[in-house]
């Protein structure tokens, strides 16, 4: 081959210790995970908390009875009880997140522009991330002993026990008034669901006096509130009828949308689904001798959850010690299910094929 009498682009970049081209990098950086954000913490209410352990009272209507008594009769043949009054409480928990940047990585000329600002504005998503995630999870409560034990706050899936249904060897958490925790959720078998199983929570909600403002909010991992969206759609029972077609407009070329997707669902006693898929609801490990990856579908009364902070998320500098600069990311909090027989779940459901 002939040697070039010019040089190329190969020339200038074979010289020796990097060449003589200039890198050319786009000013940006590009990340769609910090679109992946909490849905259900910014839902809750904010309730005041002043102690690492809230309680709550919680009481219950007596079912009806024959109460009638012979005219003239004296009050005290009426005898009064308290039998469904009950004391709940959660404990809570803290979640750390620590930004350490050297001062060198502080003053070189980077995309990011400040690295530490860009670190602390990730690390405290990654927090509140980290809060949704266990918002969500089966993990009942601990409590914090200040040595080698983190306090834990439950989480849905282990509060919920009234209206729940579960694969086989599956058990409800709920909470413990002789310890004062909510106890764990019994994994059971991974199992598929049908949309009879829907109904049957919505039906137990009702009759526990859930769903008083005639909406739900259905909230699970993407892949099930997917199919339980295609199994309404595909109902062929008479059970959910949805619509077939979206047309907007009069007269010749209206817009037509085919439908794909079903956010909205309008069951038994006149209670609005209304279909969340959450990104950061995690599976978790089944019963079965081989475990498999399963999870919940929740059944939320938004008026009976809320959550409380000792003290919200908040960002400190930490004392200089050397050639870097630190910050503490931190949150003290809870979950707090106000009435957990307003609310509902189906678990132990097979991810990999969750609908019958």
């Amino acid at each position: 081959m002939a040697t070039s009498d010019y040089l190329d682009e190969s020339d200038l970049r074979n010289i020796d210790a990097g060449g003589f081209v200039n890198e050319d990098l786009i000013q940006k950086i590009y990340d769609s995970s910090v679109g992946i954000k909490p849905i259900l913490l910014p839902m809750l209410e904010t309730v005041s908390v002043s102690n690492s352990y809230k309680e709550w009272p919680q009481d219950e209507l007596a079912s009806p009875t024959d109460s009638r008594v012979v005219s003239g009769s004296d009050a005290g043949v009426v005898t009064e009880t308290m039998p469904n009054a009950v004391r709940l409480g959660n404990h809570a928990q803290t979640n750390l997140k620590v930004v350490n940047v050297s001062e060198r990585a502080l003053n070189v000329s980077t995309v990011t522009g400040n690295i530490l600002e860009y670190r602390t504005r990730r690390k405290t998503l990654e927090l509140q991330r980290d809060m949704e995630a266990h918002l969500l999870g089966v993990s009942g409560s601990v409590q914090d002993d200040g040595n080698t034990t983190p306090g834990r706050t439950a989480g849905l899936g282990a509060w919920f026990e009234t209206n729940t249904l579960h694969g086989t060897g599956g058990a409800p958490g709920g909470f413990d008034t002789s310890t004062k925790l909510v106890k764990d959720l019994t994994p059971g078998e991974a199992r598929q669901i049908s949309l009879d199983d829907v109904r049957t929570i919505v039906h137990e909600i009702f009759m526990n006096g859930g769903a008083a403002n005639g909406t739900l909010t259905v909230m699970s991992v993407p892949i099930v509130i997917k199919k339980l969206s295609e199994a309404v759609r595909a109902d062929s029972s008479g059970a959910f009828v949805a619509p077939r077609a979206n047309i907007s407009g009069s007269g010749s070329g209206v817009n037509q949308t085919a439908q794909g997707w079903t956010d909205t669902i309008y069951t038994d006693y006149g209670i609005t689904l209304k279909l969340v898929a959450n990104r950061l609801q995690q599976v978790y490990e089944s019963g079965d001798s081989d475990p498999q990856d399963v999870a919940a579908l929740y059944f939320l009364d938004m008026e009976y959850l809320a959550k409380g902070y000792l003290h919200d998320i908040k960002i400190e500098p930490l004392a200089k010690i050397g050639l870097s600069h630190r910050r503490q990311i931190s949150v003290d909090w809870m979950s707090l299910v106000l009435l957990e027989r307003a609310n509902g779940a189906i678990f132990d459901i097979d991810v990999s094929d969750p609908f019958a």
